[in-house]
């Protein structure tokens, strides 16, 4: 757990005005510059994956070529475009999201996932497979992780006490450990119980009203925007408890013996791997998953 740090909550004014991104013809040359396609279209993918990136990273890169291997189609937002923070980030979801939308359907599935510090390791049609399969059939579905930290809403453990899973938020509570004593802020569980914003699935209109709520709750953080939304729609939101669909590597980084096989997950997410050292770590671990 050395190292691990999250992003410091803040808000932004006139968060319910999309802000609009500047570039012009710089933003044109950088994304003609970039070193992948920003688009691919895979005939008779299920899934769209979106991620968003201002420059490229190796770590960028290799999730490209990952998608590329196991038949996604995606698109890279904000490729080229001034970053302002995660408000921005939000925005570009959100237009990508509604232009799917528009094209595909208000049921086609969609993926959201961080670029520069995740990985797909499974192809495109078990993907969709498990996602029909998932236990539960709220619209949209969060990866869950271990840690709750000081950019975590904690209510967002009233939807156990909701589906009478786990034995209820107050079961829970009662096996969280203090992750840095003595500060109560920063909590680890035993088991991955929080919803992480780092990876969310689901159909483009339940992804379009979740990218809405997000922005219209006025709160910078992604990750406290997302836990702010669930906490309202309860009924609208699921959690990869089960892991199915992506695990949030936090406590154990090493490869573990379900990943790469059919009844895994088909991402990993690593989050607070933010150093070059780190990045260098990740992409060794692409190596892992051919």
């Amino acid at each position: 757990m050395k190292g691990y740090t999250r992003r410091r909550n803040r808000r932004v004014k006139g968060t319910n005005k999309r802000k609009r991104q500047k570039g012009g013809n710089a933003q044109q040359a950088s994304a003609a510059a970039a070193p992948f396609p920003l688009t691919m279209t895979v005939p008779g993918s299920k899934i769209k994956v979106f991620t968003n990136a201002d420059k490229s990273q190796p770590t960028m890169e290799a999730m490209i070529a990952a998608l590329t291997r196991h038949k996604y189609s995606y698109e890279v937002l904000g490729y080229g475009k001034e970053w302002h923070g995660f408000h921005t980030r939000m925005a570009n979801y959100l237009d990508g999201i509604e232009r799917y939308m528009k094209e595909s359907g208000p049921d086609a599935i969609a993926i959201f996932v961080d670029g520069f510090d995740a990985i797909c390791i499974k192809d495109c049609e078990p993907m969709y497979k498990a996602y029909k399969a998932k236990p539960r059939p709220m619209p949209v579905v969060f990866g869950a992780e271990v840690c709750c930290l000081d950019n975590c809403d904690k209510n967002t453990l009233d939807w156990y006490d909701k589906y009478k899973l786990k034995g209820g938020k107050e079961a829970i509570k009662s096996k969280l450990e203090e992750l840095f004593p003595p500060n109560k802020e920063f909590l680890i569980s035993p088991e991955s119980v929080f919803p992480n914003a780092g990876f969310f699935m689901g159909t483009a209109k339940g992804l379009v009203d979740l990218m809405k709520g997000m922005i219209a709750s006025g709160i910078f953080d992604d990750q406290l925007a997302a836990g702010a939304y669930i906490v309202k729609n309860l009924d609208k939101v699921d959690i990869d408890i089960e892991e199915k669909l992506v695990r949030n590597k936090v406590k154990n980084r090493e490869k573990l013996p379900d990943e790469g096989t059919p009844e895994g997950p088909g991402f990993l997410h690593y989050p607070g791997m933010r150093s070059d050292e780190q990045k260098k770590e990740l992409l060794k671990k692409y190596k892992e998953f051919p």
